[in-house]
């Protein structure tokens, strides 16, 4: 007599399944191991059968696993990717695939865990770096990516998450589509409980900032840094919305952040060769460092995403590379 199939809790990772990534209706059963080793799982509902590893970074991997997450913990240190071939003894565009799969499983668990945060006082900022050359080595025929790329961070003071971030240049678009990302996963606030943000002095963020949220649920400060001979000479602080206290005007968590991101990416350090060559590595790269510092970095036993409440532990390494995305 045959045994009864176990259920598992994994979610159907056939496209066409009409509960593709879906956990509410999901019929999905153990059946056997392929034969790289991996568990197979059919799907009763489509009737198609799929990998364990399907939608991980593990999928079709001609690496062991052990390989691909020593890999991965290499890539959220401050190691460049020239060193990490040669540590693995890989080619290097073996890592820099691998970079590019872990950034967009990263960027999926990101987006899914990234809702509903509750309202507080969110910091603004950017953090310059390049892409491929700096922008006074540009010629006229180079890609429209190269130089300048600036990364608009949007950190919670509290909580110390990473809400969101968008690279690219510095423009009022950039810093639209960063404030669009905080408004999505953010509460919407009311005039008893209104949102409070507080940046640099680009106006950028007062014409964004005022057309997404109404004056009543909104409060708004700047703290802007006057310099002589590159030495802060003055700070001001001014309100530019409702009525926070000066004292509460800072951006020392979103500028420590952006302090942490130079000290754990390689690429962005002001003088050194591990500058970023395409903005889709760049992308990934951020998208990693995000998960990390919202899921795994702890402080007094707890990450950002604990304090938040939205999840009950920290994640390593195994998790990550292991955790199918769902709605």
């Amino acid at each position: 007599m045959s045994r009864n199939r176990s259920e598992t809790f994994i979610t159907c990772q056939i496209p066409e399944c009409e509960y593709y990534l879906t956990f509410e209706g999901r019929n999905i059963v153990k059946n056997g191991h392929n034969s790289a080793g991996n568990q197979q799982l059919l799907c009763k509902n489509c009737g198609k059968y799929f990998s364990e590893t399907k939608n991980t970074p593990f999928y079709r991997s001609r690496l062991p696993k052990s390989t691909v997450e020593l890999l991965f913990r290499l890539l959220i240190e401050k190691i460049p990717i020239r060193g990490i071939f040669r540590a693995l003894n890989l080619h290097i565009h073996t890592v820099l695939r691998y970079l590019i799969i872990i950034g967009k499983h990263a960027e999926l668990i990101n987006k899914y865990y990234l809702n509903k945060i509750a309202i507080g006082d969110i910091e603004l900022d950017e953090i310059w770096e390049f892409i491929f050359k700096k922008e006074k080595n540009l010629d006229n025929f180079d890609d429209e990516v190269y130089g300048d790329y600036w990364v608009y961070t949007a950190v919670k003071r509290d909580s110390k998450v990473l809400i969101a971030f968008k690279g690219g240049k510095r423009t009022l678009e950039n810093c639209k589509a960063v404030m669009d990302l905080v408004f999505e996963r953010v509460e919407l606030p009311s005039a008893k409980n209104p949102i409070r943000f507080f940046s640099d002095g680009n106006v950028s963020y007062i014409e964004t900032i005022a057309s997404l949220y109404c004056e009543p649920c909104v409060q708004y400060g700047q703290i802007i840094k006057e310099k002589e001979n590159n030495r802060i000479s003055r700070i001001l602080k001014k309100v530019i919305f409702g009525e926070p206290e000066h004292s509460e005007i800072s951006t020392s968590i979103v500028e420590s952040l952006n302090n942490k991101i130079r000290q754990k990416m390689s690429r962005f350090g002001r003088k050194a060769d591990s500058f970023s060559k395409t903005e889709e590595g760049m992308e990934a790269a951020l998208s990693t460092f995000q998960f990390v510092t919202n899921f795994m970095d702890t402080k007094e036993g707890k990450t950002p995403m604990m304090i938040e409440g939205i999840t009950d532990k920290s994640w390593d390494a195994t998790m990550f590379l292991n955790y199918h995305y769902q709605f």
